[in-house]
């Protein structure tokens, strides 16, 4: 028997959407066995409307469940010309999953799912196009990172997964491999290096693309051209990675490499302030950072560095910095200043990144 333990609910009234609102339920069994997650969300009209429902099996080894969703999403895209138009996309699907741990820190995950996408337009009954698309995946989990007030400390963290779109009648047909390696080692009792390499790479008919840029993995989600908003499958499949010192999707490709090293020194012990609001921070945390990355479609088409006129990167980007990290209680701010160089010279002004979450 399921009961429930959590509920949260919100109204709000936009001038523009109408009335809007989300409601969340959560669901479990009294030795939490199996686990029912019930969300809404409506925003103006019933055709805007999000909803979904997951469900999770917890007591044996294997754990595993099921989901079924519905979400809409509404963007603008701007033309070349200077027009603009508005279109409604429908992300509908089902998914089921799974997860087998090895060891305490060491598991697989994978799973497979269904996607219907249909895009309509609202300002412009020609812009409705609609994509379906079948995958699975598997990925080997490694996690042995020890965290502190802002984030892990010590450890090691590890992904390596594939996910397999196979060419089953009209549905989209995509290969995709990626990594991520991650290594955190104390220099001393308050200072510690951070290490990340990865990297992905995708091939077949409906390839997905990666894009490289800013301080946290951004999608590309505002179209600028004509084929922008046509191409629904690589609106969709498309994944992003940090590049500090760059702006954000400033690189794109079906192959990507990234790199980071990163040194966690403290910043502030404490301080407390009675304006705006009164408030005491504690352990806020200071980064010396350098990220590299490049992202390509054809690697005889790339080149890292040219000699010509001194030797500079070329399709290599680099990005150098500060930053701090400051634990708030309810969410971890971020902010980070990166420059940009080619090693021939570097950027003038920085770029600011302001972020919530942990980091890597």
């Amino acid at each position: 028997m399921l009961s429930t333990d959590y509920v949260n609910a919100l109204a709000a009234y936009d001038s523009y959407l109408g009335l809007a609102g989300y409601t969340q339920l959560a669901f479990s069994d009294p030795l939490a066995h199996s686990r029912l997650y019930v969300l809404g969300n409506f925003s103006g009209s019933v055709t805007d409307a999000d909803a979904g429902v997951y469900y999770s099996w917890l007591p044996d080894r294997l754990d595993y469940g099921g989901a079924v969703y519905r979400q809409s999403t509404r963007y603008v895209f701007s033309f070349s010309d200077g027009h603009e138009e508005e279109v409604r996309d429908v992300d509908t699907g089902i998914s089921t999953g799974f997860s087998w741990p090895f060891s305490p820190a060491l598991r697989i995950d994978g799973g497979a799912g269904f996607r219907h996408l249909t895009r309509t337009g609202i300002w412009n009954s020609d812009a409705d196009y609609s994509a379906n698309v079948l995958s699975v995946g598997a990925g080997l989990v490694l996690d042995t990172a020890l965290w502190d007030w802002v984030g892990p400390r010590v450890g090691s963290r590890m992904l390596v997964r594939c996910e397999v779109a196979p060419p089953i009648g009209d549905l989209a047909t995509y290969t995709t491999v990626s990594a991520d390696f991650r290594r955190y080692l104390w220099v001393s009792s308050q200072v510690s290096l951070a290490l990340r390499l990865a990297g992905a790479s995708s091939w077949g008919e409906n390839s997905q693309r990666f894009f490289l840029g800013g301080a946290v993995p951004h999608r590309e989600l505002l179209g600028e051209t004509d084929e922008g908003m046509e191409d629904l499958l690589g609106f969709y499949g498309n994944y992003g990675d940090m590049l500090r010192g760059e702006r954000y999707s400033s690189r794109t490709g079906r192959n990507y490499a990234a790199a980071t090293a990163e040194i966690r020194i403290p910043f502030v012990r404490a301080v407390m302030l009675d304006a705006p609001i009164p408030i005491t921070l504690s352990n806020v945390r200071g980064v010396i950072f350098a990220d590299a990355g490049t992202a390509f479609d054809e690697p005889a088409e790339f080149v890292g560095a040219s000699t010509e006129g001194g030797f500079r990167l070329e399709d290599i980007g680099l990005g150098i910095g500060i930053g701090f990290r400051v634990n708030l209680g309810i969410f971890l701010l971020r902010e980070d200043t990166a420059w940009a160089t080619d090693l021939a010279g570097i950027a003038e002004k920085p770029r600011h990144y302001v972020s919530l979450g942990a980091g890597f």
